[in-house]
């Protein structure tokens, strides 16, 4: 009877330490508790080295992408004909000039457009070639322009508006100091002149989505309109070439270089006027020294025409390879200059584009050029700035127009292009030259 007591008692314990062993691990999923040892074929040590073991499972990091769109146009003048156009009896207005590409120009992340003018103030510029001077502005040769102008541009998308070319002293010094005004009041950049010597000599550097710009602006000249050397500061110039002033400038870019930036973009006013191709005795010096020296991005003007664009494959001091982009000239965005009075391309432009991509914190990179080539439509409005691929429906052009229209796809496009290897693909308005696989 003992006996039978005991083995009731010995199973009844048993049975008692398994449901609690089975409540401790029913609760506790992640626990894996260590067995009391009842024997090599215990069935509760098998169930509990047999049990599974959960694992947390590791989680992939996702790359950050950053993306930008970098666009630039040629230059901004104000012609008499563009004046008396804009005029609305109490003030001017210059907005039909930028509606149709408005759109394109917004777009971007950052537009940057030449400001080939002043804005003066009634009167402000000298008295010269007053059979184009307009209600107290005036065209060439000494731009004026009125303020609007200003406002036209900003409303059109742009954000960035260079001011050192060879027209900048048109209304004295008084002009320049009074342009960075209006442009500062509307809260636009603007890069070139200064009022300071402090301010010339700070760096102006951008950053967009992550990826950070130096972008430096230069002048050939001013038209034989000079400085005193006290206020020498004011435009960033080259003195008509002069090697003292080159070394200079490079020696910016190199020190743009060295700083906590992605690209360092040269804005470039130079070259020799209406020619289709640089010239192999200033301009492709002087590009292959911006490169040497750090440049990225060059983008030129003054020629008044489009010059061709290049891609280049740069070899760093450290010995790594970037890829560099030059368009050696941008072309008139806006302005008078028709094909029937000068015989040259001066109708044509461009907007350029460039698209850069940054994965984490690696070297960001340009992914593909964009090029929208425009044309200048003479309107009862004013001089509108329209892309060729994709012309406004609306609009009555003229046998003349739809000659230059061709023209320009016909003869312009492929000039732009012509130092390049890369097969473009349209896409609406502009021509994309695809240089890395872009991510879907």
């Amino acid at each position: 009877m003992a006996h039978i007591k005991r083995g009731f008692m010995m199973i009844k314990y048993i049975l008692s330490l398994g449901i609690l062993m089975s409540l401790l691990v029913g609760c506790q999923p992640e626990l894996v508790a260590t067995p009391m040892v009842f024997g090599n074929e215990d069935p509760l040590v098998k169930a509990l080295e047999t049990r599974p073991i959960q694992h947390t499972q590791a989680i992939e990091k996702e790359e950050r992408l950053s993306r930008v769109t970098l666009s630039a146009v040629g230059d901004v003048m104000v012609h008499k004909t563009q004046l008396v156009k804009a005029d609305r009896g109490d003030r001017f207005d210059f907005e039909p000039a930028f509606q149709w590409v408005k759109p394109l120009i917004e777009s971007a992340d950052y537009a940057i457009a030449n400001l080939e003018t002043t804005f003066a103030g009634p009167s402000g510029q000298r008295r010269i070639r007053l059979d184009q001077h307009y209600k107290s502005y005036s065209g060439y040769p000494v731009f004026n322009t009125p303020d609007i102008m200003g406002d036209n541009l900003k409303d059109a998308g742009f954000d960035l508006l260079l001011t050192a070319n060879n027209h900048t002293l048109d209304s004295k010094e008084s002009g320049l100091i009074r342009t960075i005004e209006v442009i500062d009041d509307l809260g636009l950049d603007h890069i070139g002149t200064y009022l300071d010597e402090t301010s010339a000599n700070e760096p102006f550097i951008k950053e967009i989505n992550g990826i950070k710009f130096g972008i430096i602006n230069y002048t050939y000249a001013m038209n034989g309109f000079n400085l005193t050397a006290e206020d020498d500061y004011m435009i960033k110039h080259l003195n008509n070439y002069d090697d003292i002033y080159i070394q200079k400038m490079n020696d910016e870019v190199k020190a743009m270089s060295e700083l906590d930036v992605d690209f360092v973009v040269v804005t470039l006013h130079y070259g020799i006027e209406y020619r289709t191709h640089p010239d192999p005795y200033v301009q492709q010096p002087m590009i292959d020294a911006l490169f040497d020296h750090g440049a990225d991005i060059i983008l030129g003007g003054h020629p008044h025409v489009l010059q061709p664009f290049e891609v280049r494959q740069l070899i760093r001091e450290d010995g790594s390879e970037e890829t560099g982009v030059v368009i050696y000239s941008l072309g008139n965005f806006v302005a008078s200059q028709r094909f029937a009075y000068t015989g040259d391309d001066t109708d044509v432009g461009v907007i350029f584009e460039l698209d850069f991509k940054k994965v984490d914190n690696q070297k960001p990179t340009i992914e593909t050029i964009g090029v929208c080539p425009t044309y200048l439509f003479f309107s009862d409005d004013g001089v509108e700035v329209i892309p060729v691929l994709d012309p406004p429906e609306q609009l009555a052009y003229n046998a003349y127009d739809l000659q230059r229209l061709k023209h320009a796809e016909e003869v312009v496009i492929p000039l732009l292009g012509e130092y390049t290897q890369i097969e473009p693909k349209k896409d609406g308005s502009f021509l994309r030259y695809l240089l890395k696989e872009v991510d879907e």
